[in-house]
């Protein structure tokens, strides 16, 4: 799969959701960030996602997605701590 393609299907199912895609071909990494995430736990999070894959996952056009799913308040403070982190080097 194209990581547009990707990006394409979280959008239909999630359209508030910022989506970056790592990885190629078959196997890929996502970060996700959407409100619709605000008071689930991390598993149903995840679950979310994958739901979205279900066919691709299936019919084995994905073979391997790991999902990485915040809140937009937890993306911020995780890119917060990335640029201190940064900044001390």
């Amino acid at each position: 799969m194209e990581k547009q393609e990707i990006i394409e299907l979280v959008k239909v199912a999630m359209p508030d959701a910022e989506v970056e895609p790592e990885g190629a071909d078959c196997s890929f990494t996502l970060n996700v960030v959407s409100q619709a995430f605000k008071g689930e736990k991390l598993l149903a999070r995840q679950q979310k996602v994958l739901k979205i894959f279900t066919d691709q996952l299936q019919s084995g056009a994905l073979h391997s997605l790991s999902v990485r799913a915040y809140t937009p308040e937890e993306w911020q403070k995780i890119l917060a701590n990335q640029k201190s982190v940064q900044i001390e080097l």
